[in-house]
């Protein structure tokens, strides 16, 4: 399956090595340039010297196209056709490694939505290349238990008001 995403690299990309890799996730029904526009990650990145990776979700075949990730128990499409969205991650960190140059031991997930919701399951089952994730909006939906060999760091933001992901869960 042919798969697509964003790269950005700070301005003196050049100049430097061993730099951080952020890749960040859109939520439900988005994309990698709308990520990277709503999200502040891509001016961060510059500003603090850190690539950004922005891949895509894999579009549904309805009238809209929606993008979804597969996150175990999320999100349609994604999830009904058991896209494998963690080897699709792993692959692209593993090529960003090979030619670029990011420091291996500091490689972080972010999403929002979704796209948190498979931040999550990464670092359960990529907490070998993973250094510690941000999800915003969105919890663990596995199946299964999460035990990575490691302890990942995790930062959590999910606001009481969220309506599209309900903080105490339920129909959004």
């Amino acid at each position: 399956m042919e798969r697509t995403y964003l790269l950005k690299l700070p301005p003196d990309y050049y100049d430097t090595s061993n730099l951080p890799l952020v890749i960040a996730l859109h939520g439900l029904g988005g994309n990698a340039a709308e990520c990277e526009r709503d999200y502040g990650i891509t001016e961060k990145g510059n500003a603090a010297g850190f690539v950004v990776v922005y891949p895509e979700g894999v579009r549904n075949d309805g009238i809209l196209g929606l993008r979804t990730w597969n996150a175990g128990t999320c999100c349609q499409f994604a999830m009904e056709h058991n896209i494998d969205d963690v080897h699709c991650v792993s692959v692209l960190i593993d090529l960003r490694l090979a030619h670029y140059a990011i420091n291996p031991k500091k490689v972080y997930v972010t999403g929002r939505a979704n796209g948190a919701m498979l931040t999550y399951r990464r670092a359960c089952e990529l907490y070998g290349k993973i250094a510690a994730i941000a999800a915003v909006s969105g919890t663990l939906l596995t199946t299964g238990p999460c035990k990575p060999g490691r302890a990942v760091p995790v930062l959590h933001i999910h606001s009481l008001q969220d309506e599209k992901v309900p903080y105490y869960g339920g129909t959004g």
